[in-house]
């Protein structure tokens, strides 16, 4: 729990939107922001500012994997394979990972308003030129680069802004907000379908590119002035239009409503994690529970080692959406425990630019693993690996560091009394209650 001066302090740079504003000719919000800077109101306008937020998460963390609706098209158009397809959603996620210090510094100098806005104009306006591209790094840059960077942008300062508006409530804030990928995930699988058919790809990129300058209403709102945008759209898909050869026969439709299946899952569990977690008894524990989630979540890509059949991956999808909502629940919660809240921004920022090597190189290399074994069976495996080894890494090395600290408290002796050279002490009895008096001696020096 941060104190009231540390909250003051971190709310500072949140604030500093509507100082640069005025110098723009802007209505001055100072004293409207003011009692964000004096205390976090866990509720109140921080409702409106929680909706912005899960509308952002649902417009970001998602999108970069709703580019595998439009495989099948970006190979036939461009004339690539699976390997070099997959460079588009993998540079995505990557900048929108990658960029955080430099989000970091966006923040600081202009604010999460000024900062989310921005973002939602990136990314809107890359996906708008993607439409135009006419070859695959033309798609590198537009798609990858420019809308991942605002992506970026965009999802950083949602989250940070939480944890200013939100203190005794937060868990349960953080729950609702990751929703807000669940609820993309629920609705961006038959819009993206919809838009495919209608428009095609080219078509379809336009009309996405107008959905996410949604952010940029959802940034106006994350100041106590400004409407609410409710709306969400977005999607995680894995491969489900890939090639002929990564849906194995099944339906594009029975692909989507999976999709639809792992989204509902999210949005019924997450809120209810968020009441279950915040609750007094987990303090202290979240890292634990996250660490098992995310092994159970590994353990669950096996499932689809079993049979390509659309009873098999509903399971994987209970059982994936079911870990992946303890995660969602409990990733920020956690990094929010380990680091105070005015140093967040940046262990954000330094937590993407770790996992933006994992998400550059991963979507590549599961790429070009299909395109020699013509098989999915070999990523799955790999993946389950890599994050059970990684949830394991984590359960051990905290409660490696628990017992350490335990021992070091055990361990430490008590604090001795510290006595004056110049003082005696006696023990007096005075009406059965012993007192120590201290006697001051005083030492002459004859010359």
């Amino acid at each position: 729990m941060a104190t009231k001066q540390q909250q003051q302090q971190s709310s500072e740079s949140c604030d500093r939107d509507g100082e640069d504003g005025d110098k723009g000719g802007a209505e001055t919000p100072l004293t409207q922001a003011q009692p964000l800077a004096n205390s976090a109101p866990d509720g109140g306008w921080g409702w409106v500012v929680l909706v912005a937020s899960i509308v952002v998460l649902a417009l970001t963390l998602a999108f970069p994997s709703c580019m595998s609706i439009f495989y099948t098209d970006l190979q036939k158009q461009f004339n690539a394979s699976n390997s070099v397809t997959s460079w588009v959603p993998s540079i995505m996620t990557a900048v929108l990972h990658a960029g955080g210090p430099l989000c970091s510094v966006l923040v600081e100098r202009f604010g999460c308003r000024a900062t989310v806005i921005m973002g939602g104009v990136l990314s809107g306006l890359g996906m708008a030129a993607s439409a135009f591209t006419n070859s695959i790094v033309e798609l590198y840059i537009t798609a990858g680069v420019i809308t991942g960077l605002g992506f970026c942008f965009s999802f950083q300062p949602a989250v940070t802004i939480l944890g200013h508006y939100f203190v005794r409530r937060r868990v349960f804030a953080n729950a609702m907000s990751s929703t807000g990928t669940a609820l993309g995930l629920s609705t961006l699988p038959t819009l993206s379908n919809y838009l495919h058919t209608e428009f095609g790809w080219r078509g379809s990129f336009l009309v996405l590119g107008g959905v996410l300058l949604n952010c940029c209403v959802c940034g106006a709102v994350m100041r106590p002035l400004g409407p609410r945008k409710p709306r969400a759209h977005k999607q995680m898909s894995n491969g489900s239009a890939v090639t002929s050869k990564e849906d194995n026969g099944m339906d594009q439709s029975k692909a989507a409503l999976l999709l639809n299946v792992l989204g509902f899952v999210n949005i019924i569990v997450r809120p209810a994690f968020g009441l279950l977690f915040n609750l007094a008894w987990f303090k202290g524990r979240h890292i634990y529970v996250l660490s098992i989630a995310l092994l159970l979540n590994g353990l669950s890509n096996n499932i689809c080692c079993i049979a390509p059949t659309f009873p098999v991956l509903l399971i994987y999808m209970l059982c994936y959406g079911l870990t992946m909502s303890v995660v969602g629940t409990l990733l920020f919660t956690v990094l929010m425990d380990i680091v105070d809240m005015n140093r967040f921004l940046s262990a954000l920022g330094l937590l993407a630019i770790m996992e933006s090597v994992t998400l550059l190189i991963g979507p590549p290399l599961a790429g070009s693993l299909v395109d020699r074994t013509g098989e999915y069976t070999y990523v799955f495996l790999a993946s389950s690996i890599t994050v059970v080894s990684s949830a394991l890494f984590l359960l051990v090395s905290f409660y490696w560091l628990d017992r350490r600290d335990t021992a070091k408290k055990e361990s430490s002796p008590a604090p001795a009394p510290i006595h004056s050279p110049d003082c005696q002490y006696i023990k007096v009895s005075a009406g059965g209650t012993d007192k120590h008096t201290a006697i001051q001696t005083e030492r002459v020096t004859s010359v």
